[in-house]
């Protein structure tokens, strides 16, 4: 009888991954199939378009972490921009432009370090 009513709680109150991901919006679910759950979501001012990040943070096993980053139109709901860094950083210039900066592993003197790039979504260019 045990068993027949642990068997009734499994079926009726766990619900499947695929239920889990039609209760997310479109972005969620491409930030989930991209990333997991490790990943934070981060909206321009004007909610037009919205930046998905995925860095964990560094730990003494692996001081540089990977930067995963992808610029998600929320009008046309597709993704417009996407970049992987072995060690970096992201964020918001103005509605329309993204700053990314990379870290070296090895900073050495008398070279530019970080280097950065600016992403304009508009022009759909890094300059």
């Amino acid at each position: 009888m045990r068993k027949l009513l642990w068997l009734c709680f499994l079926l009726f109150y766990c619900q499947p991954a695929t239920e889990k991901m039609n209760n997310l919006t479109e972005i969620e679910q491409i930030a989930f199939e991209k990333y997991t759950d490790k990943y934070i979501l981060n909206k321009n001012t004007n909610g037009s378009h919205t930046l998905c990040i995925k860095h964990e943070p560094d730990t003494k096993t692996q001081p540089f972490t990977p930067l995963s980053f992808f610029i998600f139109d929320n009008t046309e709901n597709k993704v417009v921009f996407e970049d992987n860094l072995p060690n970096g950083d992201v964020e918001w210039l103005n509605d329309f432009q993204i700053k990314v900066t990379t870290f070296p592993g090895i900073v050495q003197p008398g070279k530019e370090n970080p280097r950065s790039y600016i992403f304009d979504i508009n022009s759909g260019k890094k300059n």
